[in-house]
């Protein structure tokens, strides 16, 4: 179709992770090296005041990490923009 097609590591997580240890192996590596941006940039945004200081910095990472990879995955489907907005608004506030 037209819509949304996700993320290729989400979806060959998703196709390819529980069956092919090579795909699990390099999706594994991707992932690390999405988790320590994430967790970098969390950290940045603690340091110049845009999130809570007070939130473990890897923890709210891996929650970022999940949350957008269930959002494009619910995105392959019927979302609402206005859902997905909403849905956004939501982990952003609670960050701040």
């Amino acid at each position: 179709g037209d819509g949304p097609r996700g993320c290729f590591a989400i979806n060959a997580n998703v196709e390819l992770g529980p069956h092919d240890p090579e795909a699990a192996a390099i999706l594994k590596r991707q992932f690390d090296r999405m988790d320590t941006l994430i967790t970098d940039t969390v950290a940045h945004a603690q340091a110049v005041g845009e999130i809570r200081s007070d939130l473990d910095t890897k923890i709210a990472a891996q929650v970022l990490t999940l949350f957008v990879g269930g959002l494009t995955s619910r995105a392959r489907g019927p979302l609402p923009e206005e859902d997905a907005d909403r849905a956004i608004d939501a982990i952003l506030n609670l960050l701040r």
